[in-house]
Formats: C-alpha cells, structure tokens, sequence
C-alpha cells in the first residue's frame, strides 16, 4: 500500500434478532487523514469477518462520499463472482482497487463499504465486537473491529 494515512471505521452497528431471517446492512468508511490525498493502491485484499452471531450474504456495495459539498457518488456492486466466502459464510473476502481523490476520477474523500449479513439461526444473544476488516495483504494495520448486537432467539 502507500505511506498515505488512512481512517478506517465502521459507520453503524447493525442490531437483529437470532432467526429474523432479515438482511442487516454494515457500512464501513474509508478515507485519507487528512482528507483530499490521493491513495490510489491498485487491487488489494480485502477481508471482513462478522461479528460472532452473524453471517454475511454475497453482496458489497461500494459508494464516494465527499463532506464539501456534500455529495455522494454510488460506484456499485462487486461482482459476486469475485466474492469468496468462507467459514460458514463468516469470512467474505475480494481484491479491489480501494482509490480516493484521484486525479480525473469520479471518486472522492470517503469510499463506503456496504455489506449485508443474517443473523444467524439459534445464536446466543448479545453485543459482539469481534468481527474485523482490513484491506491489503497483510492488513496493513491493525484490523478493524467490526460491532454487532443480536436480541433474544425467535420461535416459531
């Protein structure tokens, strides 16, 4: 990656129920500190890991987000070929080029991530914080814990 310094951090904490059956949305942001640098890193790793509880579904999203003016600027989906699951659907990973402020380029000071999970289907209930997400191969820094919380399990 590039000497440009980066803040990585999770923009909500999704709250579901063991067995709802519902998609709950996790965004996560990326941006140079301070803002407008560049950092255009080519293809790199990207892993994210969900929070005990809960798994994700092959879906990201991604989006440009600038402060000022506010605008946003909606890039689209990874291409769900290019998403790899793991460990019972609880590591999705996928190489993308994660760039910000580039000349010529509709991209802007804030790349958000938007990625869906399930709660998953007899889960203990509670508030976990041991997911995490990192981009790179070796995760350049330390990971980012990734926050959830899960209610009571439904019954039929």
């Amino acid at each position: 990656m590039t000497d440009v310094k980066l803040n990585f951090r999770q923009e909500n904490a999704p709250v579901g129920k063991s067995g709802d059956g519902g998609s709950h949305p996790f965004m996560l942001s990326l941006r140079t500190d301070p803002l407008k640098q560049t950092f255009a890193p080519g293809e790199v790793l990207h892993t994210f890991k969900t929070p005990t509880g809960w798994k994700w579904v092959d879906y990201v999203g991604l989006s440009f987000y600038t402060e000022s003016p506010p605008l946003d600027h909606y890039v689209g989906l990874i291409d769900t070929s290019k998403l790899k699951l793991s460990e019972n659907d609880t590591v999705l990973t996928f190489r993308y080029d994660p760039h910000l402020n580039t000349p010529g380029q509709s991209d802007f000071d804030h790349l958000i991530y938007h990625l869906i999970a399930t709660a998953i289907d007899g889960a203990k209930a509670g508030t976990f914080s041991d997911g995490y997400a990192t981009i790179g191969e070796s995760g350049g820094k330390a990971p980012l814990p990734v926050k959830a919380t899960l209610y009571g399990i439904i019954t039929p």
